[in-house]
C-alpha cells in the first residue's frame, strides 16, 4: 500500500520538521513598508497623469468614447452692410463665443427640404455659416466682395465658381455636425469634380485655389493627412506655375500669365491673400504630418520678404499677422533642426542668425495686437472672450520662443527660463479663451493642436526636472508648472473632442510624464 505510507510519511514530516514562520508583527512591518512604498510611487507620480484627457490613453482605466455633442446653436455672420463699422471683442461670455447665431433645427430643416441645385438662400446661409469660421480654413478672400459676388448668376464670368460655393458648403456641414454631417459626402464628391472641371477648362483658377485650400485644411480636420497633405502640395506647385508667390506677377500680370490680370485693387491683393493662405496651409500641414514643405523659400511670404533688413518695414496690414508669425514659425523650425548639428555650436553664422532671429522676433511680439484687438473682424462681428484671428498669432509667436532659445539652453542660463516663460505665457492665454465654459468652437481651429503640445512638452521637461532633482525645490515651483501644463491639457481635451481623429497625436505627452518617451519639439 505504496499511497498509504506516503501519507503517513507526510503526516510525521507535519509533526517533526521546525516551522518557519515569520513573527505576526514582523508581517506587519513588511504590509506596511509595501504600502509606503506604493505611497511613495504614487507621489512620485505627476498629477497632469490624472487629467481626463491622459486617462483616456490608460488600458486599466475605464473605456469610453467621449464625442462632441451637436451644439444647439451655430455662429452665423451678421446679415449688415460690411462696408462700414468695425467688428469688436467683449468680455461677457457669449455661448458659442460670437454674438450672431441661427438655431442648428432650422439649417438642418433647410437641408432636408433641398432637393437638387442649392437654392440661394441656402447657399447663402452656407457661406454666412462658414465665414465666422473662415480662419479655421484660411479662407482669405475679400468678405464684402465675396458676398456681392455670391448673388451673381453662374453665367457671370465674375460669378463664384461652383466649386469654391461647394467647398464653402462642405466645409459648413463639417462645422455644423449632427444631422449636418450627413451632406459633407455630397458636397465633398462635388467639390472634387467642379474642381477637376475647373482646372480643365482653366475655369476661375483663383476659386479653384481657394476651394482647394478650404478642401485640405477640411481633410486636416478630419485626420485625413494624407489627402490634407497631397491637395495642398498640388495647390502649392500650381500657384508657383501661375507665378502667385512671386509679387511682380500679383501686382502687374502678363497676357502670357496662366492667370488674367486682375481686375481691380481687391483683386489684386486677394492674390497675395491666396498664396498667404496656401503657405500658412502648406505649413501647418506640413508640420502636424511631419512630411516636408512644398512652398520654395523665395516667396513673396518668406521671413525676408515679410521681415526686410532695410527701412520701410512691412506693415501689419490685413492678414499679414498670421503669415508673419507661420513665417517666423517655419524659419525658427529650420534653424532649430540645422542647429542640431554639433558644428553649428559656437560658430559665427550660428550666433549671428541666431541674434537675428531673436531681435525679429522680439519686434513682431512687439507690435502684436493684443488678444482682445478687433482686428480681422467684420463690420456687426462679436466675438468672446478673445479675437481667434490673433490668438494663432499669439501662439504661434511663443512657440518660436520656444524652438529658438531652446537652442541654447546650454550655453546660456537665462534662455531656459525664457522658454519656459513662453509655455507659462500659454497657459495663461489659453485660460483666458476657455474662460468659465470651456474653449467655444470658434476659438480652437485644428491648428492650436501642434502649438499646445509644444507648450505642453516644455511644462512635461521642468515638471521632470523637479522631482528627479537631488536639491530641495521649492513647492510653489512644482505646482506652478502642474498648473500651467493642466491648463494646456484642459486645451487639449477640448480640441480632441472637435478633432476626434487628433487624438492619437498627443499619446506622446502620457509616454513623457512616464518617462519613456521622447520630446518631438525640443
Amino acid at each position: 500500500m505504496p499511497q498509504a505510507q506516503n501519507g503517513a510519511n507526510d503526516v510525521f514530516r507535519l509533526f517533526t520538521e521546525p516551522i518557519n514562520r515569520k513573527p505576526h508583527l514582523e508581517l506587519l512591518e513588511d504590509k506596511l513598508q509595501a504600502l509606503e512604498n506604493e505611497i511613495e510611487a504614487f507621489s512620485r507620480r505627476p498629477a497632469a497623469l490624472s487629467h481626463d484627457l491622459l486617462r483616456r490613453f490608460d488600458e486599466s482605466g475605464p473605456s469610453r468614447r467621449i464625442a462632441s455633442q451637436p451644439r444647439p446653436f451655430l455662429p452665423i455672420l451678421p446679415n449688415v452692410t460690411l462696408n462700414q463699422g468695425f467688428g469688436s471683442v467683449t468680455v461677457a461670455e457669449l455661448d458659442e463665443g460670437y454674438y450672431s447665431v441661427v438655431s442648428r433645427s432650422d439649417v438642418e430643416a433647410s437641408l432636408r427640404r433641398w432637393t437638387n441645385e442649392t437654392p440661394l438662400d441656402l447657399r447663402e446661409n452656407l457661406v454666412r455659416l462658414f465665414l465666422p469660421f473662415r480662419h479655421h480654413f484660411n479662407f482669405r478672400m475679400n468678405i464684402p466682395s465675396f458676398l456681392q459676388k455670391l448673388r451673381l448668376p453662374e453665367s457671370h464670368p465674375r460669378s463664384i465658381h461652383p466649386g469654391l460655393m461647394d467647398a464653402i458648403s462642405l466645409a459648413a456641414c463639417s462645422l455644423g455636425g449632427g444631422s449636418m454631417s450627413g451632406f459633407e459626402s455630397f458636397f465633398l464628391n462635388r467639390t472634387r469634380t467642379y474642381l477637376q472641371q475647373a482646372l480643365a477648362y482653366g475655369n476661375r483658377l483663383m476659386h479653384f485655389m481657394w476651394a482647394s485650400v478650404i478642401l485640405s485644411c477640411y481633410y486636416a480636420r478630419a485626420g485625413r493627412i494624407v489627402e490634407a497633405h497631397n491637395t495642398i502640395s498640388a495647390t502649392v506647385m500650381f500657384a508657383v506655375g501661375c507665378g502667385l508667390h512671386k509679387k511682380a506677377v500679383i501686382v502687374n500680370g502678363a497676357p502670357y500669365a496662366m492667370l488674367a490680370p486682375p481686375a481691380d485693387e481687391i483683386e489684386a491683393n486677394e492674390r497675395a491673400a491666396l498664396w498667404n493662405a496656401i503657405f500658412i496651409s502648406d505649413s501647418t500641414i506640413s508640420g502636424a504630418s511631419g512630411l516636408p514643405v512644398s512652398f520654395p523659400g523665395d516667396n513673396i511670404a518668406s521671413m525676408h520678404a515679410l521681415f526686410p533688413s532695410t527701412p520701410g518695414r512691412v506693415a501689419n496690414g490685413d492678414y499679414l499677422i498670421d503669415v508673419k508669425a507661420v513665417s517666423l514659425f517655419e524659419t525658427i523650425r529650420e534653424y532649430a533642426s540645422a542647429s542640431k548639428d554639433a558644428s553649428h555650436d559656437h560658430s559665427h553664422s550660428f550666433w549671428g542668425q541666431f541674434k537675428s532671429l531673436a531681435s525679429v522676433l522680439a519686434e513682431f511680439q512687439r507690435t502684436l495686437p493684443p488678444p482682445d484687438d478687433p482686428w480681422g473682424l467684420q463690420p456687426g462681428e462679436i466675438v468672446s472672450p478673445t479675437n481667434p484671428y490673433i490668438v494663432h498669432a499669439h501662439m504661434c509667436s511663443q512657440v518660436c520662443t520656444m524652438l529658438l532659445y531652446n537652442i541654447i539652453i546650454h550655453h546660456d542660463a537665462n534662455a531656459y527660463h525664457k522658454v519656459l516663460d513662453a509655455a507659462y505665457s500659454m497657459a495663461s492665454l489659453v485660460r483666458r479663451i476657455r474662460g468659465s465654459r470651456g474653449s467655444a468652437s470658434i476659438q480652437t481651429p485644428c491648428s492650436l493642436i501642434s502649438r499646445v503640445y509644444c507648450g505642453c512638452e516644455v511644462l512635461i521637461r521642468e515638471i521632470v526636472q523637479i522631482r528627479s532633482s537631488s536639491l530641495p525645490e521649492p513647492n510653489s515651483r512644482l505646482d506652478r508648472a502642474e498648473n500651467a501644463l493642466g491648463s494646456l491639457l484642459d486645451m487639449l481635451f477640448d480640441l480632441t473632442l472637435l478633432y476626434p481623429s487628433w487624438l492619437q497625436s498627443i499619446r506622446g505627452l502620457r509616454d513623457l510624464l512616464l518617462g519613456n518617451g521622447s520630446y518631438e519639439y525640443i
